[in-house]
């Protein structure tokens, strides 16, 4: 992985894990359902994108 990558991991991993939090602190609030729902959906398509960009490279 290039320091490039690396440095894109980092900034992705770091959205994705504010996407988390925020979903986590208004799982309760059913005004906020429908938020919380699409950054669940957002973390995992971007998690499922990395990965099938990093398939290859373990190889």
């Amino acid at each position: 992985m290039t320091e490039g990558q690396e440095h894109e991991w980092h900034i992705e991993l770091d959205y994705m894990r504010a996407q988390l939090r925020y979903a986590l602190d208004n799982l309760d609030s059913l005004s906020k359902r429908n938020d919380v729902k699409g950054k669940i959906e957002n973390v995992y398509f971007t998690l499922d994108e990395l990965c099938e960009q990093t398939k290859g490279e373990s190889k």
